[in-house]
């Protein structure tokens, strides 16, 4: 599945532009999946009860794309984490929530 996790080099990200999208709706194991949704049925209650279920739609793919930029953004300015970048990538629906 490297093609669907956000690799952490703008460059490799520049080649698979789709991977912002792609990285919430997969998972690394069962038990990653298991733990997103069993967080976001909970946090989905709420956040459902004060802004509906529309929004809730929107606050997922936002906080997913929002994640997604912020995971980009720090990998590739950071030098701790900027020479580590070709290694790494993000994977699981962790940042939408």
């Amino acid at each position: 599945a490297h093609y669907l996790y956000i690799p952490a080099s703008i460059f490799d990200f520049l080649w698979k532009p789709w991977t912002l999208f792609s990285h919430f709706f997969t998972h690394k194991n069962l038990l990653h999946l298991f733990y997103n949704m069993w967080m976001i049925y909970w946090f989905g209650l709420i956040i459902k009860d004060f802004l509906g279920s529309a929004r809730l739609t929107a606050v997922y793919i936002l906080g997913g794309l929002v994640g997604g930029l912020c995971y980009l953004l720090l990998m590739n300015t950071l030098p701790y984490y900027k020479e580590l970048s070709p290694k790494l990538g993000m994977l699981g629906a962790s940042a939408c929530m």
